[in-house]
């Protein structure tokens, strides 16, 4: 499965120790966002291992077009599910997809203005009371 996102945040790595050798296994998880109609939406995506994490080369700020696979489990009568990443491709500001674009820091967006105090509209009380739920 593919998806286009834009990754908000790369979450701390997960260390685990390796059943079969008594190595460690290193869990990479980061955050993206997609448009889903009028709303966005938030994915958390998942890969294992610090090679394939390397080869991802994942940039906050910044758009992909995401491969990924999606795998449940049960656990102690529950179910989970991750959303496994296999590979990652930049996608450059004109829409081209490039793999080989070099990284460059996210833009940084303008502080938004505040609001003038005088300016802000208060609801007239209501004849009501306070009584009602909303």
């Amino acid at each position: 499965m593919e998806i286009k996102v834009f990754i908000e945040q790369v979450l701390p790595v997960q260390n685990f120790a390796s059943k079969k050798d008594g190595g460690t296994i290193s869990r990479y998880t980061f955050i993206g966002r997609y448009r889903s109609g009028q709303y966005d939406k938030k994915v958390c995506f998942s890969c294992i291992g610090t090679e394939r994490w390397t080869n991802l080369n994942v940039v906050v700020g910044r758009e992909y077009e995401i491969s990924f696979d999606l795998d449940s489990r049960e656990w102690n009568g529950r179910w989970y599910t991750d959303v496994m990443v296999w590979k990652a491709v930049m996608i450059g500001v004109d829409g081209s997809k490039n793999a080989d674009a070099p990284v460059q820091a996210p833009v940084q967006q303008q502080p938004q203005p505040q609001a003038n105090p005088q300016s802000v509209y208060t609801q007239p009380a209501s004849p009501y009371g306070s009584s009602l739920p909303f």
